[in-house]
């Protein structure tokens, strides 16, 4: 809370890294209480879960109260107040999402080792500034760029390597889409080859039955019965060919999304997800990209601190 107050005092933002599912469900409660609290100052500052499953995590807690601690759970029997019903926690799922809370704020972002995720992108943009803080929750492997920090601290110059993720341009692109046709075309040639051997197949049957029928007619081919080459062996019915690649079956995405529905409560700042006004679903265009590595030398001026909240026993039994 110290070091909160001082960062955000001082016009600064405050990272905390945690994991997307455990310990982070502790933090963003206490912290939301915090911030509930009128005495504390912290109402005019802001609060926000930048994880990937934000939204799917707190809703998922809300639903499993009879396992948390009896506190909770006489709180919730009682007033019937759910605690991860957050009032001040704002969820995001993405950097643009964090963009539009109004700084100077805290985050707690993913992960915790800080080698990848949003805690990592965000302590690249925040690290130069010494107004900023950076809290780690969590002594994590050896090597990592958050053990790095805990055990050597701030006020340094690091080398960090930097994975991004970059649309194909130029003749990337050509020879990317290239290649999509070429493996499109080779799919189409597989897939009529595999409907013209089930073709073959059917009339292979058709063609023994005919035989079947004329011997049993004595020898006699009993003319005037027209066979078609689509004609089903034994009922209407024609099998949908699945296709694939290399990767299996190929889905549609928009058969797996979900219908968001905006949180009840005016009071209640879980509000990034809204509601769409559409009912139709446009889809997205994909951009083929690639992966780039970069090596870049930043300064780490802001502060940084190691709170111990993984809730890990070390004594002897």
């Amino acid at each position: 809370m110290t070091n909160i107050l001082q960062t955000l005092r001082n016009n600064g933002s405050v990272l905390i890294s945690v994991d997307t599912a455990g310990r982070v469900l502790e933090l963003a409660h206490m912290l939301d209480q915090l911030w509930r609290n009128k005495e504390s100052g912290l109402l005019a500052y802001s609060l926000a879960l930048l994880t990937n499953v934000s939204y799917n995590v707190v809703e998922f807690a809300k639903s499993q109260i009879e396992w948390m601690s009896d506190k909770l759970m006489r709180s919730f029997e009682g007033a019937r107040n759910n605690p991860f019903q957050f009032k001040h926690l704002q969820l995001c799922h993405s950097l643009s999402e964090l963009n539009k809370v109004s700084s100077p704020k805290v985050v707690l972002a993913s992960f915790p080792d800080m080698e990848s995720g949003f805690s990592r992108e965000l302590f690249l943009q925040w690290c130069s500034n010494p107004n900023n803080s950076v809290i780690i929750t969590t002594r994590t492997s050896p090597g990592t760029l958050a053990r790095d920090l805990v055990e050597n601290g701030g006020g340094r110059t690091i080398d960090l390597t930097i994975e991004r993720r970059v649309k194909l341009e130029g003749s990337e692109l050509e020879e990317y889409e290239k290649r999509q046709r070429e493996k499109s075309d080779e799919n189409g040639t597989k897939d009529d080859a595999e409907s013209d051997s089930g073709d073959d197949i059917e009339m292979s049957v058709i063609s023994k039955e005919q035989t079947r029928y004329s011997h049993q007619a004595g020898g006699k081919i009993v003319r005037g019965f027209k066979v078609t080459k689509k004609l089903h062996p034994m009922y209407p019915f024609h099998e949908e060919k699945i296709k694939c690649d290399e990767y299996g079956e190929i889905i549609k995405p928009e058969d797996y999304k979900l219908v968001e529905v905006a949180a009840d409560g005016e009071d209640n700042k879980e509000n990034l997800v809204v509601k769409k006004e559409e009912e139709e679903i446009t889809e997205i265009p994909e951009f083929p990209t690639k992966c780039i590595v970069l090596n870049r030398t930043v300064q780490v001026n802001c502060q940084v601190q190691y709170i111990d909240f993984e809730g890990r026993w070390t004594g002897n039994p």
